[in-house]
């Protein structure tokens, strides 16, 4: 369990110092951009993959608690709504001047995708290895959540789901968003389904 900490430490950090502005900038201008984006690309898949050969090491038979049975339909109502927002954030970009699709609802699309996959995942697993990845992930996009927070115009605010537009300071467009995300995001959940037994070895849909 020791390397497991360990390997979830270096990918927390992997992820949280590179992104500092200060620290940002200054390997940018060492480095130049190119160059800064190919070694922390690296060095996240090195931590990636340490986490992944250090989680595969440690025995499976600890386990912290025993999931609730309803901790499953949670997932099945949550996950959908974490993939749509993974979609929205690899197929729109944010703009320095003026909100647009999903970032009129909220800032961090991809944070919370992965806070909610984390949290979601939390309620359905209690073996001590698979928490604690969870644990770092939920990590990594609480503080990325953070540092969005403290670092644009609209605080926290940007980063709740749909504060601002219920607040009156911002407008809510969903063909901005556009239908196919929203079938994107089903047919995407509906691929995880089929493939998480295969993969992962467990059928979210077993029992059910």
């Amino acid at each position: 369990m020791f390397w497991l900490s360990f390997a979830l430490l270096f990918l927390i950090a992997s992820h949280l110092v590179p992104s500092r502005p200060a620290i940002r900038m200054s390997l940018i201008g060492v480095a130049g951009r190119p160059a800064f984006y190919a070694g922390y690309s690296l060095v996240s898949f090195l931590a990636l993959a340490a986490v992944i050969t250090a989680y595969r090491s440690v025995e499976s038979d600890l386990w912290l608690w025993v999931p609730l049975y309803e901790g499953r339909y949670v997932a099945l109502a949550l996950m959908p709504l974490a993939l749509f927002l993974l979609v929205c954030r690899f197929t729109q970009r944010p703009s320095a001047w003026a909100s647009f699709g999903i970032y009129r609802i909220t800032s961090t699309p991809g944070s919370l995708a992965v806070l909610i996959w984390s949290l979601v995942h939390l309620l359905n697993v209690g073996e001590a290895r698979t928490v604690l990845v969870f644990v770092g992930m939920a990590v990594i996009a609480v503080a990325a959540i953070a540092r969005n927070a403290r670092n644009t115009e609209h605080g926290l605010l940007g980063v709740v789901p749909f504060a601002r537009i219920l607040l009156g300071r911002e407008r809510f467009d969903f063909w901005e968003i556009r239908i196919w995300r929203v079938v994107a995001a089903l047919a995407l959940t509906k691929l995880v389904l089929l493939l998480h037994p295969l993969v992962i070895g467990v059928d979210p849909l077993a029992g059910l």
